[in-house]
């Protein structure tokens, strides 16, 4: 996840089955302990950044 270059748009929140993705501060926050490594978030990311 590239958080310099994140914008908060929320579309990888928007998508995460698990409830790992948060906005704070205009910036996502991923909880990796309750992420299940689906890939959902990285194929919605509009910017490409999280990986």
């Amino acid at each position: 996840m590239d958080a310099a270059r994140c914008d908060g748009c929320g579309e990888c929140a928007e998508v995460c089955g698990a409830g790992a993705i948060e906005i704070r501060g205009g910036v996502v926050t991923i909880r990796r302990e309750v992420c299940y490594l689906c890939g959902a978030c990285a194929a919605t990311c509009p910017r490409g950044l999280i990986g």
